[in-house]
């Protein structure tokens, strides 16, 4: 710029250095040895402006014409492209546009163009123009050359043909498809079995066949309609059932008598849910039961491997195991203190409990009694403390068996205190002289008759502690203030209040409660100044835990003032006790069992009758409530008397139990043991006593019969004491008998392993 004079708009054209929207910085300097002052923008006039001059400058807008969108055109046919472009600023720009294919390149120029060949493919055609400005403008088009159609090639490449597989196992199905025109078409492949009918549409996937032999087709069409298939033969061969142990746990303990749940599922790829059919063994104690499910607490000590099996309509066999340990545990019953009883400290408890095992019997030498407040407490079926804490306390008798495994039970008891004493929550009086005024915050307690300065206090206690417990004595505990108006009158009388409404803080005369309780207690002697005062309310005042409301009045003419909650001195404040009583204590029914004798023995083919009596301090005789049970046969009956035909061998722990009308329980046990009988030996010739002469042929006969095994002659045993074994049989003969006297028996044994015998003596 050359010379600028005041006042002048200086303009600088910066057309070249802003391009489109942005932040733009300029800076403004001189060479000139004369400096030049301008406007800024805080002026109010004449401030520094950009200004833009705007034109339009848009790309132009190309659209094809022909050929039409994806058309398909044989190879050898010209293609004629035709198109139009237009731009704005330019106008018609169609003879302009230049025509490219992505496979071919440059095709030519022109609004509309014919080429005489394409090459076979796909192509992406462009039809693209720039207008005077250099914008571009374009279109583009699909076009697909191709030549006579051809079958997609269509592969099978897994699994292989005549491959097999097990049911219900995935088999992978993978083919592979490719077209001359359409590319690779796998994912269009349709799969079908000659079994199961269409299976799937895609390239792969693993599926589930049926057992038996497959034909699988795979077959694929391309997009002008020729279609390919391919052909493998699947066997899927037979499987065996699934079986799952669900429950329990393979490797877990349980315990001999308490029941264990066994839970098995069962399936085939065939028959479906077979669970209906499994069949349960141990191999310890053979079959156990059929089904999905089943419960038992017969199982016998020690480790099982428990099996479960089930058979497919093809006859495979699926099987599954687990390993079960089972031990005997002591059977624990706490029969004394029972549950939630509750004793008063240093009252004498008793503890009562029987302890059995299936295999020891009697084991109650062994308890261990414990509290989880206290410790052990006592040994044994019995014993009694007077030491118990003050509390709950979570009772454990223990017991161990001979296999050094523990049983134990717990009941629940309190311990309380005699008693317990509480200050009011809430106390205050109404004095009718003062008929809205509000004593609640005062710390006396006024009472009187004379009107019309009567007054009357009220007191409200919460009591908790007392449980099950019965309450024998309350007493309200109270002291005559100090104050020289305090004494005189008679110390009056205690109220029970129905209404639990009244408010400490906002009770008046005008709104005091109504005494609508009986009478408690009365004191109707002058009181003193700082005289205690007890009104013994009696048992009925206080009966559980809860809240309890008193009224405290007078009949005497001359007031009386007692210290309220708000005393300084505490030990004179109002005071309720409760004073408990030891529930009534409950002694155990008596069951004495008079046959059969502890250790008899019994065969396992004889009855066996049980005789008790049963007596309760309360209901008398209970002998025909008796309910017996064995440890190894469950129930045998009820009553003084009952006869079991037939015991299962073993030791049995015999159990006499009789309850109550207030369903305290006893318990008295016996042990006995049921054995097979031996079989039944008779040596039937010759007569006991017998001589022979040396070297005689003497002949020898018996025969044996068992009631498990039936006829055991054939397996008899003869032997004598001085020549050993003779032979075997219903009857031998020998004649090489040595000269003496012989003691000779016939002897054998049955399937369970019991011997029977029977002798006589011979000379010879």
């Amino acid at each position: 710029k050359g010379k600028v004079l005041t006042k002048q708009v200086v303009d600088f054209d910066a057309t070249a250095a802003v391009t489109g929207d942005g932040t733009y910085n300029f800076a403004l300097v001189s060479s000139s040895t004369d400096w030049v002052t301008y406007l800024t923008r805080e002026s109010t006039t004449g401030k520094p402006q950009l200004v833009l001059t705007l034109t339009q400058n848009t790309a132009p807008v190309v659209n094809i014409a022909a050929p039409a969108p994806n058309a398909t055109v044989n190879i050898g046919a010209p293609v004629t492209f035709t198109g139009r472009a237009t731009d704005a600023e330019s106008g018609d720009l169609s003879g302009q546009i230049q025509w490219t294919s992505n496979l071919d390149g440059t095709l030519g120029t022109g609004a509309s163009i014919t080429v005489a060949h394409l090459q076979p493919g796909t192509h992406t055609i462009t039809a693209a123009v720039t207008d005077v400005n250099g914008n571009v403008g374009q279109a583009q088009a699909i076009v697909r050359m191709r030549g006579p159609n051809v079958a997609p090639a269509l592969a099978i490449t897994a699994p292989q043909d005549n491959s097999s597989a097990p049911a219900d196992t995935d088999v992978i199905l993978t083919a592979t498809a490719n077209d001359d025109f359409d590319g690779d078409i796998s994912s269009q492949v349709q799969w079908t079995s000659s079994r199961q009918g269409a299976l799937f549409v895609g390239a792969s996937k693993a599926v589930r066949l049926r057992e038996g032999q497959h034909t699988i087709t795979a077959s694929v069409t391309d997009s002008d309609g020729a279609t390919s298939t391919a052909q493998i033969t699947v066997i899927i061969t037979p499987t065996p059932p699934a079986l799952t142990i669900t429950s329990p746990a393979g490797g877990g303990t349980v315990t001999q008598d308490a029941s264990t749940s066994f839970t098995a599922t069962a399936l085939d790829a065939t028959d479906g849910d077979l669970s209906s059919t499994i069949r349960w063994t141990s191999d310890r104690d053979g079959v156990l039961a059929g089904g999905a499910s089943f419960a038992t607490n017969m199982l016998s000590e020690g480790t099982h491997h428990i099996t479960v099996t089930a058979t497919d309509s093809g006859g495979l066999v699926g099987s599954a195991g687990i390993t079960l340990n089972v031990i005997r545990v002591p059977a624990v019953a706490i029969l004394l203190p029972q549950a939630n009883d509750g004793y008063l400290a240093g009252n004498t408890v008793t503890f009562y409990a029987t302890a059995t095992d299936r295999i020891d019997g009697d084991v109650a030498a062994s308890l261990v009694w414990t509290s989880d407040r206290d410790g052990q407490i006592g040994t044994g079926t019995t014993f009694t403390t007077s030491s118990l804490s003050v509390g709950t306390h979570t009772i454990t008798a223990k017991a161990t068996n001979g296999a050094h495994n523990d049983g134990s039970a717990q009941v629940s008891m309190t311990v309380g205190v005699a008693s317990f004493t509480f200050e009011p929550i809430a106390d205050t009086y109404g004095d009718e002289f003062f008929p809205t005024t509000k004593f609640g915050a005062s710390t006396e307690l006024d009472v009187g008759s004379t009107s019309p300065t009567r007054k009357q206090s009220f007191l409200r206690f919460v009591v908790t502690g007392i449980g099950n417990f019965p309450v024998i004595d309350t007493q309200l505990q109270t002291t005559v203030t100090a104050s020289s108006t305090a004494s005189g009158g008679a110390g009056g009388q205690v109220n029970s209040l129905s209404s639990n409404a009244w408010s400490e803080g906002l009770t008046t005369w005008n709104t005091r409660p109504v005494i609508d309780g009986p009478v408690l207690a009365s004191n109707l002697l002058p009181v003193v100044q700082g005289q205690h005062v007890t009104f013994d309310l009696g048992a009925r005042a206080v009966t559980a835990d809860g809240t309890y409301n008193f009224a405290l009045t007078s009949a005497s003419a001359d007031a009386a003032k007692y210290e309220s909650r708000e005393s300084l001195t505490v030990a004179n404040r109002p005071h309720l006790v409760v004073i408990l009583g030891q529930p009534a204590t409950r002694r155990l029914p008596q069951v004495t069992i008079t046959a059969p004798a502890a250790g008899a023995s019994f065969f396992d083919d004889q009855p066996v009758t049980f005789t008790a009596t049963a007596r309760d301090d309360r209901d008398g005789d209970l002998s025909g409530a008796i309910a017996w049970r064995s440890s190894i046969d469950g129930a045998l009956g009820t009553g003084g008397s009952v006869t079991a035909a037939t015991l299962h061998r073993g030791t049995h722990t015999i159990t006499a139990t009789v309850r109550n009308a207030t369903g305290l329980t006893g318990v008295a046990t016996v042990q006995l043991t049921v054995t097979d009988r031996p079989p039944a030996v008779t040596i039937t010739a010759p007569q006991d006593g017998r001589l022979f002469p040396v070297h005689f042929a003497a002949t020898f006969t018996a025969t044996a019969t068992d009631n498990v095994d039936g006829d055991l002659g054939s397996s008899l045993v003869w032997t004598s004491d001085r020549d050993g074994q003779l032979g075997t049989g219903r009857s031998i003969t020998t004649s090489s008998l040595s000269v003496g006297d012989h003691r000779i028996t016939a002897s054998v044994t049955n399937s369970l392993g019991t011997a029977g015998s029977a002798a006589i003596t011979v000379t010879v």
